[in-house]
Protein backbone atom coordinates (compact mmCIF):
# COMPACT_ATOMS: atom_id res chain seq x y z
CA UNK A 1 0.00 0.00 0.00
CA UNK A 2 1.60 3.65 -1.06
CA UNK A 3 0.34 5.96 1.17
CA UNK A 4 2.37 8.70 -0.40
CA UNK A 5 4.97 8.46 2.66
CA UNK A 6 8.85 8.16 1.36
CA UNK A 7 9.79 5.01 2.84
CA UNK A 8 13.82 5.22 3.37
CA UNK A 9 15.77 1.83 4.51
CA UNK A 10 17.91 2.26 7.71
CA UNK A 11 20.50 -0.51 8.86
CA UNK A 12 20.64 -0.58 12.23
CA UNK A 13 23.96 -2.17 12.88
CA UNK A 14 26.69 -2.90 15.75
CA UNK A 15 28.43 -5.77 17.59
CA UNK A 16 26.17 -8.58 19.06
CA UNK A 17 24.46 -7.80 22.32
CA UNK A 18 24.73 -4.06 21.89
CA UNK A 19 20.91 -3.68 22.09
CA UNK A 20 20.39 -2.90 18.75
CA UNK A 21 16.61 -5.12 18.67
CA UNK A 22 15.58 -3.68 22.01
CA UNK A 23 16.27 -0.06 20.83
CA UNK A 24 13.68 -0.52 17.89
CA UNK A 25 11.31 -2.07 20.16
CA UNK A 26 12.07 1.10 22.58
CA UNK A 27 11.14 3.19 19.98
CA UNK A 28 8.29 1.09 18.33
CA UNK A 29 6.35 -0.01 20.87
CA UNK A 30 7.71 1.88 24.27
CA UNK A 31 8.68 -1.63 25.61
CA UNK A 32 12.00 -3.49 27.11
CA UNK A 33 12.63 -7.40 27.61
CA UNK A 34 15.05 -8.06 29.96
CA UNK A 35 15.59 -11.44 27.58
CA UNK A 36 18.31 -11.12 25.26
CA UNK A 37 17.15 -12.48 22.13
CA UNK A 38 19.90 -12.72 19.46
CA UNK A 39 19.05 -11.30 15.90
CA UNK A 40 19.52 -14.20 13.40
CA UNK A 41 20.25 -12.59 9.65
CA UNK A 42 17.68 -9.83 9.95
CA UNK A 43 14.50 -8.70 11.36
CA UNK A 44 12.72 -5.71 9.79
CA UNK A 45 10.43 -2.87 11.41
CA UNK A 46 8.52 -0.03 10.50
CA UNK A 47 8.83 3.72 12.44
CA UNK A 48 6.67 6.27 11.34
CA UNK A 49 8.47 9.62 11.60
CA UNK A 50 6.60 13.47 11.71
CA UNK A 51 8.83 15.72 11.41
CA UNK A 52 7.44 18.99 12.76
CA UNK A 53 9.25 22.49 12.16
CA UNK A 54 6.85 24.87 13.18
CA UNK A 55 2.95 24.89 13.16
CA UNK A 56 0.95 22.21 13.39
CA UNK A 57 0.86 19.89 10.76
CA UNK A 58 4.40 17.64 10.01
CA UNK A 59 6.14 18.94 7.44
CA UNK A 60 7.28 15.76 6.58
CA UNK A 61 6.31 12.00 7.18
CA UNK A 62 8.71 9.37 6.55
CA UNK A 63 8.54 5.35 6.92
CA UNK A 64 12.01 3.97 8.18
CA UNK A 65 12.28 0.42 7.36
CA UNK A 66 14.58 -0.75 10.17
CA UNK A 67 16.94 -3.19 9.20
CA UNK A 68 18.22 -5.12 12.56
CA UNK A 69 20.83 -6.71 11.32
CA UNK A 70 22.23 -9.36 13.26
CA UNK A 71 26.04 -8.68 14.59
CA UNK A 72 27.77 -11.52 14.79
CA UNK A 73 30.81 -11.64 11.86
CA UNK A 74 30.11 -14.86 10.31
CA UNK A 75 27.60 -14.16 7.71
CA UNK A 76 29.74 -11.45 5.98
CA UNK A 77 28.29 -12.81 2.29
CA UNK A 78 24.79 -12.64 3.55
CA UNK A 79 24.64 -9.40 5.63
CA UNK A 80 25.68 -7.43 1.74
CA UNK A 81 22.53 -8.38 0.90
CA UNK A 82 21.13 -6.52 3.63
CA UNK A 83 22.64 -4.07 3.14
CA UNK A 84 21.66 -3.31 -0.48
CA UNK A 85 19.83 0.02 -0.81
CA UNK A 86 19.94 1.51 2.21
CA UNK A 87 19.08 4.69 2.72
CA UNK A 88 21.04 5.71 6.36
CA UNK A 89 22.46 3.79 9.34
CA UNK A 90 22.01 3.89 12.82
CA UNK A 91 25.50 2.62 14.32
CA UNK A 92 25.29 1.28 17.80
CA UNK A 93 28.20 1.08 20.33
CA UNK A 94 27.72 -0.87 23.72
CA UNK A 95 28.89 1.97 26.59
CA UNK A 96 29.82 -0.75 29.34
CA UNK A 97 31.96 -2.44 27.02
CA UNK A 98 34.75 0.33 26.28
CA UNK A 99 36.43 -0.60 23.26
CA UNK A 100 33.41 -1.20 21.91
CA UNK A 101 33.10 2.75 20.74
CA UNK A 102 35.83 1.78 18.68
CA UNK A 103 34.06 -0.91 17.09
CA UNK A 104 31.51 1.71 15.78
CA UNK A 105 33.73 2.72 13.42
CA UNK A 106 34.46 -0.51 12.17
CA UNK A 107 30.92 -1.26 11.06
CA UNK A 108 30.59 1.53 9.18
CA UNK A 109 33.48 1.60 7.00
CA UNK A 110 32.64 -2.11 5.63
CA UNK A 111 29.03 -0.21 5.33
CA UNK A 112 30.97 2.28 2.87
CA UNK A 113 32.79 -0.31 1.15
CA UNK A 114 29.67 -2.17 0.72
CA UNK A 115 27.08 0.35 -0.54
CA UNK A 116 29.29 3.25 -0.62
CA UNK A 117 28.81 6.23 1.57
CA UNK A 118 25.46 7.31 3.42
CA UNK A 119 24.19 9.28 6.13
CA UNK A 120 24.35 7.62 9.01
CA UNK A 121 24.25 8.27 13.46
CA UNK A 122 26.23 7.06 16.53
CA UNK A 123 23.91 5.47 19.23
CA UNK A 124 25.49 4.68 22.47
CA UNK A 125 23.74 2.32 24.12
CA UNK A 126 23.01 0.99 27.56
CA UNK A 127 23.49 4.55 29.43
CA UNK A 128 21.83 3.48 32.00
CA UNK A 129 24.63 1.19 33.10
CA UNK A 130 27.49 3.57 33.19
CA UNK A 131 28.53 6.34 35.43
CA UNK A 132 29.71 10.20 34.24
CA UNK A 133 33.30 9.14 35.43
CA UNK A 134 33.35 5.77 33.41
CA UNK A 135 32.27 7.01 29.85
CA UNK A 136 35.39 8.45 27.76
CA UNK A 137 33.40 11.15 26.07
CA UNK A 138 36.65 12.60 24.74
CA UNK A 139 36.60 9.27 22.30
CA UNK A 140 33.15 9.70 21.73
CA UNK A 141 33.31 13.12 20.84
CA UNK A 142 36.39 12.47 18.65
CA UNK A 143 34.57 10.01 16.65
CA UNK A 144 31.91 12.04 16.26
CA UNK A 145 33.47 14.70 14.80
CA UNK A 146 35.78 12.31 12.59
CA UNK A 147 32.57 11.98 10.69
CA UNK A 148 30.99 14.69 11.45
CA UNK A 149 27.62 13.04 12.71
CA UNK A 150 26.10 12.86 15.98
CA UNK A 151 26.66 10.54 18.96
CA UNK A 152 23.84 10.09 21.04
CA UNK A 153 24.03 8.45 24.28
CA UNK A 154 20.79 6.22 24.76
CA UNK A 155 18.91 3.58 27.45
CA UNK A 156 16.72 1.32 25.45
CA UNK A 157 16.07 0.12 29.04
CA UNK A 158 14.34 3.64 30.06
CA UNK A 159 13.88 4.97 26.74
CA UNK A 160 16.21 7.79 27.33
CA UNK A 161 16.89 9.08 23.87
CA UNK A 162 15.87 6.36 21.89
CA UNK A 163 12.93 8.69 19.87
CA UNK A 164 16.00 11.10 19.23
CA UNK A 165 18.05 8.70 17.95
CA UNK A 166 15.24 7.75 15.14
CA UNK A 167 14.22 10.98 14.24
CA UNK A 168 17.96 12.25 14.10
CA UNK A 169 18.82 9.95 11.28
CA UNK A 170 15.05 10.65 9.35
CA UNK A 171 16.39 14.10 9.38
CA UNK A 172 19.37 12.77 7.44
CA UNK A 173 17.94 11.01 4.85
CA UNK A 174 14.51 12.82 4.02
Amino acid sequence: MDDGKPRKKILVLGDYGVGKTSLIKQCINEEFDDQHLTTLGVNIALKEISMRFGGEKADIDVELELWDIAGNKGIADIKREFYKDGDGAIIIADLTKENNIIDCENWIKTTYQIIGKIPFIFVGNKYDLVSEDDLNMEKIQELASRYNTPFILASAKFGDNTNEAFHEIAQKVA
